[in-house]
């Protein structure tokens, strides 16, 4: 798995166009949604350079091949783009100043008020154990 540090470049993302195996990881996913509209925008507006090796939005092959981790940031529970898909981490981020610890659990239950145990499932385990392949069922 590639493991990008937040912005990428749609040119930078563009491999898993052509590649259905490959798999990008962005930590920190505050800013894709924006990213994802930007990414569409300027398609439509003025093509993306990659017309040769891509044939959908942008956004479609970012839903479908990354994978965003995020923490304490409620906006990503909320973000129809992002959370309908199996593609979305929770991360606490420790020892990070930016971590939740040691109240994590609060503000877990917190921000995860409004979603279904299925959705809480996927985010904090069940979309790690997809993203990894990790050997436990």
């Amino acid at each position: 798995m590639l493991r990008a540090q937040r912005k990428a470049n749609f040119e930078d993302v563009a491999p898993v166009t052509w590649n259905p195996d490959a798999r990008l990881l962005i930590q920190d996913e505050e800013n894709v949604p924006h990213y994802m509209h930007r990414a569409d925008h300027a398609a439509e507006r003025m093509g993306t350079g990659t017309e040769e090796f891509i044939s959908r939005k942008p956004s479609n092959y970012i839903r479908e091949n990354i994978w965003l981790t995020f923490q304490d940031d409620e906006t990503a529970y909320e973000s129809d783009k992002l959370l309908n898909n199996d593609k979305l981490l929770w991360a606490s981020d420790y020892p990070h100043t930016d971590s939740t610890y040691p109240r994590l659990q609060a503000v877990l239950a917190a921000q995860m008020a409004n979603i279904t145990e299925e959705q809480k499932n996927a985010i904090v385990h069940d979309n790690v154990i997809k993203a990894f392949n990790l050997p436990i069922q």
